[in-house]
């Protein structure tokens, strides 16, 4: 233990000086903005702008007991989340202050000299993570700030730097100038919608051509991509399992990168809302991440029974979000998504608020099958005006499925002509 105070003084000698010059050469690089596919700019938008299975229940994309869809100790504490949480939480910060930024690290009796490598680990993430922002970083001139996590019981801090440009297009009202069309899924299995069927940068390349097609039918809107991702799967126990940190920071650290939308969906099985909701918390820190939530699965007989939640149970999924992003400094607006098909799904509805300052309520018409039903799942939803921002899906057919898809499946003409216009559009 006595060669720990060694360990501190080189990293508080070296990290500033690697990260001051990462800062002279990121400076030349602008910030990354949402894309607007040709319709908005992306520099007006930086001004402007910042679902389970189905009704059938037949066993569906939630009964899923398949493998790969793991769980880890350490979700969502790794140390590269950790150190993306850290740089966000480092508000505004100077690049004039780059040089002189606190290091810190405190470090339980039993791990010195592993967390000392994790916390120099973890500043090289948080330098990575702050690259698109250095150059705003240059005109916010503030003061840099440390972050603290707590991970399996060792105590460790984790330094870094980033700024919140003011103006930047991730944290505005996106759906102020946009439509955002996302692919859903659980990318650790094509049997959960399109996600899991091909890599992150292959299902970009499609959702971009989707997103043309609905960019020439939406009038003066622009078109943001999303990936949609079921984070939390229910099993048939009602249990959950999650996608792993380390896969779904490959979509993050992808969309961050390409102007696109990160949403974590959960389907809460045997889980409160506050337990789902406080489990996807540590990754709003990342700018491009917002959340989902689907009712149907909250049931101990998951396929057999429509879960529920209630009313309350929204407005608390909201105040959480909300509070987290103001105690650790996140601006803009967060998207929270809701996924309805069947009453039963929300019960006290009428008390569902939309009116939090930092969250962007979508109520999303989730279920499949012909135009026609899917238009009365559409309209019953519509009822909600309680819930200004609608959503829909759509469910592409698949050789392996029998059933839980749209026959015929609506083109973006016939979406975007519904009324009220959807402002949210995905697809499984």
């Amino acid at each position: 233990m006595r060669q720990l105070p060694m360990v501190l003084l080189l990293l508080s000698l070296v990290v500033p000086f690697v990260f001051s010059q990462q800062v002279e050469e990121l400076t030349q690089s602008p910030p990354v903005g949402l894309k607007a596919h040709g319709k908005v700019s992306t520099s007006e938008i930086a001004l402007s702008a910042p679902d389970g299975a189905r009704s059938s229940m037949d066993g569906g994309e939630g009964l899923m007991i398949g493998t790969g869809i793991g769980t880890s100790a350490r979700d969502p504490y790794s140390p590269e989340l950790v150190a993306g949480n850290a740089a966000l939480a480092g508000m505004r910060a100077g690049a004039s202050h780059a040089a002189a930024m606190p290091v810190g690290a405190m470090v339980a009796s039993t791990a010195a000299e592993v967390a000392a490598s994790r916390a120099e680990s973890a500043m090289k993430a948080a330098i990575r993570a702050a690259a698109g922002w250095v150059k705003a970083a240059a005109q916010a001139g503030e003061a840099v700030g440390a972050a603290a996590s707590t991970i399996s019981g060792t105590a460790a801090a984790y330094a870094g730097v980033t700024v919140d440009p003011l103006n930047a297009g991730f944290y505005r009202n996106v759906f102020g100038h946009n439509t955002v069309v996302a692919y859903y899924g659980n990318p650790n299995t094509r049997y959960m919608g399109i996600l899991g069927e091909d890599s992150v940068e292959q299902a970009a390349q499609q959702l971009e051509k989707l997103c043309g097609e609905y960019n020439a039918v939406n009038g003066p809107k622009g078109v943001v991509p999303a990936f949609e991702i079921v984070y939390g799967t229910v099993y048939a126990n009602a249990d959950i399992g999650y996608v792993s940190t380390a896969k779904v920071m490959q979509y993050i650290r992808y969309a961050q990168s390409h102007g696109m939308l990160v949403i974590l969906d959960h389907q809460l099985g045997k889980y409160s809302v506050e337990q789902a909701i406080r489990k996807m918390l540590p990754f709003l820190m990342y700018p491009c991440v917002n959340l989902a939530i689907d009712p149907e699965w909250k049931t101990l007989q998951p396929g057999k029974v429509i879960g529920t939640i209630s009313g309350k149970d929204i407005n608390t999924a909201e105040q959480l979000m909300q509070d987290y992003m103001r105690q650790h400094g996140i601006p803009g607006k967060k998207i929270l998504i809701v996924h309805q098909f069947n009453y039963r799904m929300i019960t006290d509805r009428q008390l569902v608020r939309a009116d939090f300052p930092d969250i962007s309520l979508v109520l999303n018409a989730d279920g499949f099958g012909p135009p026609n039903l899917k238009h009365m799942s559409w309209d019953y939803n519509v009822e909600a005006t309680n819930i200004p921002l609608k959503g829909f899906k759509l469910f592409f057919a698949k050789p392996w499925e029998r059933t839980g898809y749209d026959d015929p499946i609506m083109t973006p003409s016939d979406v975007m002509k519904m009324n009220p216009q959807p402002a949210y559009v995905s697809y499984q």
